[in-house]
């Protein structure tokens, strides 16, 4: 038997509409139901006899549904013997049965909710029977759900609870790379000396990766620590191999003052041309260390040749310069007779007045040495001119003083008549 009286309104919430329509007939409210997502609410209110008001409006996608449900607990009026019958009184009653009729027996011939467990039999709900995405965790009892329920990859990471898959459930090389969420593999899951070499990817062990102390020399590859590699200051001398520091090892400048032992360079380790003055520290070049003939005039500073530089006897012709020599150079009594070569002072030589009687060795003048007219009458001591000093005829008249001539000083027959004057 059908019908095709409406006995109910589906809906879907927008998240702003609160007012539906209900255009069903009922005998009372109470007889109106409403499911929210199939859940039964009484968040509403009758805003008119086909109006309902939800309190909050439905949630956008929310399933309404409105049906009606007449209560058929009781009679809706009762008669009693010998009463009086009232049409609507009788009507009433016949329509309760029939809207429940109506309710239970749709166009498909039973209305929605209408079946319940008891009315099932055993075995009638098959999967045709069952619409999509209708049996919920509620409706399924404990352990229902056996294996061959499950179709194959029906069972979705959705489906699953957290923790619940143990590795009994695990088939032995079930998991796929694709399988683990990323850093999903802690340390504790990796059983020791799992990780081999050829699961590790190139670049993936980096330095806090690498426990202290971990890294021996078989771990380094030959060649392979750079300079880069190396913190600065960690070369100390205990992990440098005799002699493995070459020249071709050291950087230019590297091999500052403080990193050379002493006494350590020596003149095979210095290339030719290569120590400047800046080099040489003051005072440190000593008489030594200079080869013979190596200091040439060129290498000595003006005025650097003092007195105590020069050694005795070391001055000699050949090392004064013309005219090199002058007063202010010698000291005084330094220039002895052995220091003079014979004729080796001319007159220019000598300054005025400095030919002292004191600097004359006796007899060193005769009359070699002596200039023309150059012994005049104060030079000449008194009583120091004898008769054989005079050259014969050459004392004239004009020698002789006034009255000089006395009668000793004339010899016998030695004035004649032509020396004698003439008086008339």
């Amino acid at each position: 038997m059908a019908t095709s009286i409406t006995t109910e309104h589906p809906f879907t919430g927008n998240g702003s509409t609160r007012d539906y329509s209900v255009t069903f007939s009922y005998l009372k409210e109470a007889d109106v139901k409403v499911t929210l997502d199939h859940v039964l609410t009484t968040a509403y209110t009758f805003q008119n006899a086909t109006t309902i008001r939800f309190n909050t409006a439905p949630a956008q996608g929310v399933k309404i549904r409105i049906f009606r449900d007449t209560d058929v607990d009781a009679a809706r009026f009762t008669f009693a013997s010998g009463s009086a019958l009232k049409a609507n009184e009788i009507n009433e009653n016949l329509e309760q049965l029939l809207m429940a009729d109506q309710e239970l027996i749709s166009e498909t011939g039973l209305s929605n909710e209408a079946v319940s467990t008891d009315k099932l039999r055993d075995g009638a709900v098959t999967a045709t029977k069952i619409a999509n995405l209708t049996i919920t965790n509620a409706q399924l009892a404990t352990n229902a759900v056996t294996t061959d329920k499950i179709t194959d990859a029906a069972v979705t990471t959705a489906k699953l609870a957290d923790s619940s898959v143990t590795s009994a459930k695990i088939a032995d090389g079930g998991i796929a790379t694709a399988d683990l969420a990323n850093s999903a593999v802690t340390g504790d899951k990796i059983a020791t000396d799992a990780v081999v070499e050829s699961k590790i990817s190139n670049g993936a062990v980096t330095t806090n990766k690498i426990a202290d102390n971990n890294v021996t020399t078989a771990k380094i590859l030959d060649a392979n620590v750079t300079t880069a590699k190396i913190a600065d200051a960690n070369v100390t001398t205990a992990k440098v191999a005799d002699s493995a520091v070459t020249t071709a090892k050291i950087a230019g400048d590297a091999v500052t003052s403080a990193k050379i032992a002493d006494s350590a360079v020596t003149s095979a380790k210095i290339a030719d041309g290569t120590i400047s003055t800046a080099d040489i520290g003051d005072g440190q070049v000593a008489t030594a260390k200079l080869a013979t003939g190596s200091v040439v005039e060129a290498k000595i500073a003006n005025d650097a040749v003092t007195t105590s530089k020069i050694a005795s006897g070391a001055v000699t012709q050949l090392e004064l310069a013309l005219d090199s020599v002058t007063t202010a150079k010698i000291i005084d009594d330094a220039v002895t007779s052995a220091k003079i070569a014979d004729n080796a002072v001319v007159t220019a030589a000598i300054a005025a007045d400095a030919v002292t009687r004191a600097k004359i060795a006796a007899n060193a003048v005769g009359a070699t040495e002596l200039d023309n007219n150059a012994v005049d009458g104060p030079a000449i001591a008194n009583n120091s001119v004898s008769t054989d000093k005079i050259v014969d005829g050459n004392i004239t008249t004009a020698k002789l003083a006034t009255g000089s001539v006395t009668t000793g000083k004339l010899a016998n027959s030695g004035v004649t008549t032509a020396s004698l004057p003439i008086t008339l």
